[in-house]
């Protein structure tokens, strides 16, 4: 797939990009009855959810990762940036002691992205370890620093499965 990457800001420590489908449509994965075998886990400022994937998603997400470094290549050889080569750092966790996962960030309210049913309270606490969902994902933003691609993928909503 052919996304459109535009350079948001730069500094001495790399560039920012946002990232969509040709379309401008944003980049998102669905994912079913996925699992998180830990739960909430906070990284420096950040709340962290790694996420089960089935097969089709790990393809989708693999395929997003070569159309992004296509992307980033053609934008890096069509404005004659200098960088040798460019390594991606991926958000797969892929390890044989474990299913494969996807690394995810919380941000924002809890409120609007875990669905719940009117008055009732929740929070990310209630991400627990085992816990089981819908999840829709979203990638944020795109970063080059010290010849490495970033990319981020944000919780969008997050459905609890019923127990």
């Amino acid at each position: 797939m052919d996304y459109i990457v535009t350079k948001k800001t730069s500094s001495a420590k790399g560039i920012l990009f946002s990232i969509s489908k040709k379309s401008g449509q944003p980049i998102r994965f669905f994912l079913t009855n996925s699992k998180t075998l830990y739960g909430v886990e906070k990284f420096y400022a950040n709340k962290l959810v790694k996420w089960t994937i089935d097969k089709q998603v790990y393809i989708e997400l693999t395929d997003f990762e070569m159309g992004l470094l296509d992307a980033i290549n053609k934008y890096i050889e069509k404005e004659k940036l200098q960088y040798e080569s460019i390594e991606l750092v991926s958000k797969i966790l892929s390890d044989s002691r474990f299913p494969t996962m996807i690394q995810t960030i919380l941000e924002g309210n809890s409120a609007e992205i875990i669905k719940h049913t009117s008055g009732s309270i929740v929070s990310f606490n209630d991400v627990t370890k085992g816990f089981t969902a819908n999840v829709q994902l979203e990638v944020k933003s795109v970063n080059i620093s010290g010849g490495k691609l970033y990319y981020n993928i944000i919780n969008k909503i997050i459905e609890p499965n019923s127990a």
